[in-house]
Order: structure tokens, then sequence, then C-alpha cells
């Protein structure tokens, strides 16, 4: 793709935040990158920044809906929008990103991208992959088959009742199943980001290295909803190389008219969650050694194609140029 012109809007400058909203933390567009002088600017692989709107093909808004959404905010939030300058009959020219976990929306017309979204949602909302966090992406996948010690792994926090549900039923119903899971307690005080509350240093910095260990030790990672309908462990599990164990739970998910998610992950059917054990056994009994290899190698191949940060950036760019652009 070539690189798209540009306007950037800036905050004081172009639009301003009302009071309850200043108050919460400003998250960045996943097409927005921080020079270094400390400025956001539009992702420069795919976009040429231009100062005159009459010069540009899209219009950026450099903070990210999501945690304004998921506070309850999303009329305020989509005010803000609507009052941008150069959004009046120009509104599918502009791109807004949502990586927050609430399924609603603002509900201007705009291009928008979300993490969150059902196949009964808005059909005009684009899904995306979550952003790989820093400790997540510095933790190279590996295909030393020899690491692996356990069938089915799950680090992380209880914030879906989901979770619980599924590991109980892999201990009673595939006792035979390598498992290790480790539930973290801690509350959950910001969804959008799942900030847990406040922990030492060295406290987060175990939990992260055991996730990583988990991941590259497993063959399979349950990857279920947390606060929303999809989880960020998926693309965290393909970026390992390991097989993403996921449920069927009519949400959306980034670029399925190219991607075959049936050939690298597990899908366990809404119906069946309740018995995840029997599933999972069933799943396994299906699969030879070599084909588990070739899933690994395929999810990691997947992730890096298509959901590595400048790769998702232009292929999603490419669906909104096709459905609302004509350049």
């Amino acid at each position: 793709m070539h690189q798209l012109p540009c306007f950037l809007y800036e905050e004081g400058k172009h639009f301003t935040l009302p009071g309850p909203l200043t108050s919460l933390r400003r998250v960045f567009s996943r097409f927005v990158q921080i020079a270094k002088d400390g400025r956001p600017t539009p992702d420069p692989a795919i976009f040429r920044m231009v100062t005159h709107a009459e010069d540009a093909a899209v219009f950026l808004f450099p903070l990210d809906l999501g945690v304004y959404i998921d506070s309850g905010a999303a009329e305020s939030i989509g005010a803000v929008v609507a009052a941008l300058p150069f959004f009046p009959g120009r509104e599918r020219r502009h791109i807004l990103t949502d990586t927050g976990d609430s399924l609603e929306t603002i509900p201007q017309p705009a291009c928008i991208f979300s993490t969150s979204i059902l196949n009964n949602g808005r059909p005009d909302v684009i899904p995306m992959a979550y952003c790989l966090p820093e400790h997540s992406l510095a933790n190279p996948p590996s295909f030393d088959w020899r690491a692996i010690r356990y069938d089915v792994s799950f680090v992380g926090n209880v914030t879906h009742p989901v979770r619980r549900v599924m590991v109980a039923s892999i201990r009673k119903e595939a006792p035979h199943l390598r498992l290790f899971v480790d539930f973290d307690n801690s509350t959950v005080i910001d969804g959008n980001a799942c900030l847990h509350q406040p922990q030492s240093q060295e406290r987060d910095a175990y939990r992260k290295a055991l996730f990583c260990k988990s991941l590259l030790t497993s063959y399979c990672v349950l990857c279920p909803p947390g606060l929303g309908p999809q989880s960020i462990r998926l693309y965290e599990t393909m970026h390992a190389g390991r097989i993403p164990i996921i449920i069927d739970n009519d949400s959306r998910r980034p670029l399925e008219n190219i991607i075959d998610y049936t050939s690298f992950c597990c899908i366990i059917p809404k119906k069946s969650v309740l018995h995840t054990g029997t599933a999972l056994a069933a799943w396994f009994a299906a699969q030879t050694q070599d084909s588990l290899n070739r899933r690994c190698t395929l999810a990691c191949r997947v992730w890096n194609t298509w959901f590595a940060q400048e790769k998702h950036n232009e292929a999603l760019l490419n669906i909104a140029q096709r459905s609302y652009w004509s350049m």
C-alpha cells in the first residue's frame, strides 16, 4: 500500500476532552507512534502526514476510544468525535480505533476498528487484533518440542467465570492431559488494559515471566474471553508458536475471510464449554505429534504474516479502502 496522505488531529488544537474524561488514561490509536520529541505522529509506514485538511485522504483521531467507552462514556467521546472540525461530510474517512472490551461503540459513522465485535453487532465496524505488550513481543517463539511439558496451560486473571469452568472441566473429564494453571486473583480495576491492584515490581515481573514460560512449555493455551468476547492471549499464543484454544462465541475475528483459524486453533463450540475436557480429549486423540507441531508452526506464521504491527495496520487499511474509500 502506498502512503496515505493523513491529517492527524491534535489535542488542545483541534479538540478538547470534557472534564470527566481528562482523568482517564490516554491510550493512543494503534496507527499512532510517539516521536522522539514525545509528540504523536501517524505510522510512517502507511501514512504521509499533511498539515492541510484539503490535502488529506484520511483523518486520524489520535486517541483510542476504548478506555472511554469501557468507562461508560461512549456518548461523551462520540460527541468529541462529532465536533472535530473536519468530521462533517468526511465521516467515513475518519479512522478511529477501539481496543476496549465493551461491545458498545460510538453511534457516529466513521471508519472504526475494534477488538470487540459480535456477529450481530454493527456490520460496518472492522475487527482488528490486539497489539502485543512488550514482554510478549520480547519472548521469541520456540520450536524446541523437547521443551514441551504440558498439553494445556493458562496463566492469568479470572476476569470471566468461563475460565474457571473450562479448567474445572479439564481436570474432571480429561485428567490424563498434562495441565498447568496459575490463576491471578487480584482485582481488575481497569478492564480496558486489565490493570490489577498495584503489586510490587518483583511480583509483576514474576507473573509476566511465568506467563511467557508457560507458553513455550505447552502445546496449547486456553484463550477464553475475559472482560470482552476476545482475548489478547489468542495473539500472544500465535506469536509464541503455540496452539490457541478458543471458544466459538459468535465474536468476529480479524481477517476471517483470509485466515482459516481452524487450521491452527482448537475451537470449542459454545454449547460444549461446560464439557471442555471432553472436547479437548477428543481433539487431542485426533492429533499426531506431527500435526501438533504443524499447527504450532502455522500459528506463528499466520501471526507474522497478518498480525505483526505494520502488516496488520496495512491489512486493516486495505479493508477500509475497499469498504469506504476510492483512491
